[in-house]
């Protein structure tokens, strides 16, 4: 598996994990990582997919820092780190 491929995969595993983590108090930060997770399986195949990638994913980290629940800006942070690779 390529290093782009990887890392694709792991910020779709960080988006689920998110998403996961919201569902019941931060709905719409849920609904952003689902749309974010929808986007991103649809343009991994174009040539420009990491920078489209990276903006998609970028919503619902902002989003989840904005709620100001520790457990959930420490899931962003971490996902964070992984668009910083991007």
């Amino acid at each position: 598996m390529a290093t782009e491929e990887k890392l694709i995969f792991a910020l779709q595993n960080d988006l689920k994990t998110l998403s996961l983590e919201t569902k019941k108090k931060h709905a719409l930060v849920k609904d952003a990582c689902e749309e974010a997770i929808s986007k991103i399986r649809g343009a991994q195949s174009s040539p420009n997919a990491m920078a489209y990638i990276s903006n998609q994913a970028l919503y619902p980290v902002i989003q989840g820092c904005d709620t100001r629940d520790p457990k959930i800006v420490k899931v962003h942070s971490f996902q964070c780190t992984s668009l910083a690779e991007i």
